[in-house]
């Protein structure tokens, strides 16, 4: 009983430090594991891991491409947008993409800020139907989605 009361207080003071995400974005539509588990047995989206290499590396959602943001700070104001623009730019499984079909972007969770930032500077690009899986790879990895 200890133990498990001591690790809800460090999760809860882990989280304390990280603000949660807004949960909608100018623009951007939030979508969840069901919508993203359509486009990924579809093929109708982009799929885009806003997550580091390495967390990508470590598994994803298949078919996922991964585009690294400006960074994982807790801020989606216009210098930190326009940052992640730069970044996109290069990344080069970003560039054959259709600007008008669907285009799926996601991190960690609710608490982490990459695809916040990723989904507005994709709407900057130029894409015209942005997805947010809010929920992330957390939500993904809970419900013993399909990983690669």
């Amino acid at each position: 009983m200890f133990v498990g009361l001591f690790s809800f207080l460090l999760v809860g003071q882990a989280q304390a430090g990280k603000p949660e995400v807004p949960s909608q974005l100018d623009g951007v539509q939030v979508v969840g594991s069901d919508a993203v588990m359509g486009a990924m047995e579809s093929g109708s989206a982009t799929l885009v891991d806003a997550r580091k290499p390495a967390d990508f590396e470590n598994g994803t959602i298949p078919g996922s491409i991964s585009c690294q943001v400006s960074s994982g700070k807790a801020d989606v104001g216009a210098g930190e947008v326009s940052n992640t623009v730069n970044k996109f730019n290069g990344c080069g499984d970003l560039q054959g993409a259709d600007k008008g079909s669907a285009i799926v972007i996601y991190c960690n969770g609710d608490h982490c800020w990459r695809s916040a930032k990723g989904a507005l500077a994709l709407k900057n690009m130029g894409f015209s139907k942005v997805q947010w899986y809010r929920m992330g790879m957390n939500d993904w990895k809970a419900k013993g989605l399909p990983m690669e």
